[in-house]
Formats: structure tokens, C-alpha cells, sequence
């Protein structure tokens, strides 16, 4: 009877021994995936953002003084329409004055408002954002200035995303660490007998 008290002694002190380390790996690599995940999803959203500031950007006309956004509706719906959601947009002239989009949509901080490219995030029509503002040159040369293109879309949906890619990360390394507990539990238990 004393052998096997000893068995599960024993048993039970490596399990301790190795499960610990497993665990700690496991929060460790989940925090480094958790941030690896949301780096990764801003990058791809961020360059949707750009893009289709870009795109929107390549289309703005001037005609007598007046600029305006040379797409019909159903490109411009295309071009706001996302896989995940819509995106938000806004034109404004070198003084500020509306082209074309949602009036309402948050600018740039004022620390960056002479910047060609800016991300920022801000709260609209109370939710958070996440945004891009694009500077374009009115004609390029012409010292007219440049147009403001932003374009946005809810920080839900990129954190939605990054949380998939994580339980996708998380699940296989939970299988692992479980097994190599299992495989611990019974070696050692197969080992001593």
C-alpha cells in the first residue's frame, strides 16, 4: 500500500512541476498573440482605411471654383461599403468647407492637422472610430492647397476580428498544454510501476 501512496506522490509533485511552467507559458503566449493579432488586424484595416481615402481622394474635381466629388452615388456606396460594416467619409476644401460625406465625422487631433497621413481614433455618433485623414493637393502646383479626405469606420469590428483570430490561437495551445499534463499524469504513472 505504501508504493502506491508513493506512486501518487510522486505523480502528483511532477504534475505540479510541469503544469505550472505550461500554464505560465500558455499566459505568456496568449498576451504575445493578443497583441500580435490586434497588430495585425489594424494594419490590414488601417490600409482599407487608406485606400479607399485614396480612392475617394483621386476623385475630387475642381470646376469653377467649386470642388466636388466626381463618382456616382452607387461607386461612392461601393467604395463606403466594407466587408465588416461601412465606412464613415468626409471631404472638406483647404478652408474647411464641406465637399461631400458626413458632416459630423470627428477631425484629426489638432497636432496633426498639417499631416499628409493620420490615423486617429475618436467617438462618433457614440461609438469609437477609428479614422484616416488624407491630404490631397487641390491641383498639384497650383498653391491652392489640399482637400481633406477622412474616412472611418467602428472599432468594433477590427476588435471583433482580432478576438476570433485569438480564440483560434488559444484553443490549439490549450489542447497542447492539456496533453503534455496527460501525458505527464500517466507516463509517470506507467513509469512507476
Amino acid at each position: 500500500y505504501a508504493p502506491l501512496n508513493k506512486t501518487r506522490t510522486l505523480r502528483t509533485r511532477l504534475l505540479f512541476w510541469i503544469s505550472g511552467p505550461l500554464l505560465a507559458l500558455w499566459v505568456i503566449s496568449t498576451l504575445i498573440d493578443h497583441d500580435v493579432a490586434k497588430g495585425f488586424v489594424n494594419l490590414n484595416y488601417d490600409r482599407a482605411l487608406l485606400d479607399t481615402a485614396l480612392d475617394l481622394g483621386r476623385n475630387v474635381r475642381e470646376a469653377g471654383n467649386q470642388l466636388y466629388l466626381d463618382l456616382p452615388q452607387p461607386v461612392i456606396e461601393m467604395l463606403i461599403s466594407g466587408e465588416q460594416g461601412r465606412f464613415y467619409y468626409l471631404a472638406t476644401g483647404p478652408g474647411g468647407e464641406y465637399i461631400t460625406g458626413d458632416p459630423d465625422l470627428p477631425g484629426p487631433p489638432p497636432e496633426a492637422q498639417q499631416d499628409r497621413v493620420t490615423y486617429y481614433d475618436a467617438l462618433f455618433r457614440n461609438e469609437p472610430i477609428r479614422a484616416v485623414a488624407l491630404r490631397v493637393p487641390v491641383r498639384p502646383g497650383s498653391g491652392k492647397g489640399s482637400i481633406l479626405i477622412q474616412v472611418a469606420e467602428r472599432s468594433a469590428l477590427r476588435e471583433d476580428f482580432a478576438r476570433q483570430i485569438m480564440l483560434r490561437m488559444m484553443l490549439p495551445q490549450s489542447i497542447l498544454v492539456l496533453l503534455s499534463t496527460l501525458a505527464v499524469w500517466f507516463g509517470v504513472g506507467i513509469g512507476l510501476r
